[in-house]
């Protein structure tokens, strides 16, 4: 049964500043613009009290600075939302104090609150070595499956429920579960045969169609994509047709996506979905996209402290 909700203290920064920023800023609700936000929640009302919680959404903020989740079964589902949330409120601060600084109405306050987080994150470590393709049996496939979501999760590219892996053996595509998180993947990968008569398996993620299509139509076995949240924030910047040397296209998860999204990577090895992070693309294993992955998130955090300072 629901719960009419969950309060979650939230202790931990930067994400606690952003919290308390926006529940004394007098707003009555926030709408962010990345993909996960729109598909989740639509946008965050800021309330007084929990009795005060709007009927049709789930995560609210308090004014005494807590995030409220309500409507959902358990404890992991709220911890769940609470992290689509954060995400959600990161990206739509520094996009806000990114926006207020090109247009000359960032104040003092504001600045200094987003250069003290950004001084206080932590470096981004260096790319690991991955296994080494090409991969030719499943159960090779699904470890370095299972790898590469690791990696991407404890490198600070992603959380671990923002993307999803995959990896062709011959006429099979191993991909990430719906809402699998990456750094759980073993045994968390669904086998989809790639013959257009068999369909879709139906726990494969909502990307499927995507992956897809980049198995059969390029010559890359292994497909990965994240949610790097500087790339996140950098795309929704401007209407640029690339950036950090990549395409970036538009659609909305699954077949719209799996509209714009191939014929890019299939034709530059990877590409930037506006709002919706990256997907990079590799002919034998996931050495190739992680290192894409990694230096468009360098390069895109590198561009925001220089806007910045």
């Amino acid at each position: 049964m629901p719960t009419d909700f969950f309060l979650l203290e939230e202790h931990r920064e930067p994400y606690r500043a952003i919290v308390a920023h926006y529940c004394a800023a007098g707003s009555g609700r926030i709408t962010p613009h990345d993909s996960e936000t729109r598909l989740f929640l639509t946008d965050i009302p800021i309330i007084d009290r929990p009795q005060d919680a709007v009927a049709d959404r789930t995560v609210h903020l308090t004014r005494d600075g807590r995030i409220l989740v309500r409507g959902v079964a358990t404890e992991a589902q709220a911890l769940l939302h609470r992290d689509i949330a954060r995400f959600a409120l990161f990206v739509h601060f520094f996009g806000e104090i990114l926006a207020s600084k090109r247009a000359g109405t960032l104040s003092v306050t504001d600045g200094t609150l987003a250069r003290a987080l950004l001084a206080a994150l932590p470096p981004l470590p260096a790319a690991p070595r991955l296994m080494h393709g090409p991969f030719a049996d499943e159960s090779a496939a699904q470890r370095a499956v299972a790898e590469a979501g690791s990696a991407l999760v404890a490198a600070g590219l992603v959380d671990s429920i923002f993307g999803n892996v995959s990896y062709r053996v011959r006429d099979t595509l191993l991909i990430s579960r719906s809402g699998a998180p990456l750094d759980k993947l073993d045994g968390g990968t669904a086998i989809c045969p790639l013959c257009e008569e068999c369909g879709t398996a139906r726990c494969a993620s909502s990307e499927y169609p995507s992956h897809r299509r980049i198995a059969l139509e390029s010559r890359y076995r292994a497909v990965l994509h994240g949610h790097p949240i500087w790339t996140v924030i950098r795309s929704l910047a401007g209407e640029e047709k690339s950036l950090f040397g990549l395409p970036v296209v538009t659609g909305d998860p699954g077949a719209d996506l799996a509209r714009t999204l191939p014929d890019a990577v299939t034709k530059h090895g990877a590409a930037i979905v506006r709002g919706h992070g990256l997907f990079a693309a590799g002919e034998f294993d996931f050495n190739a996209p992680f290192a894409v992955i990694h230096r468009a998130e360098e390069a895109a955090l590198s561009a925001y402290r220089k806007e910045l300072s």
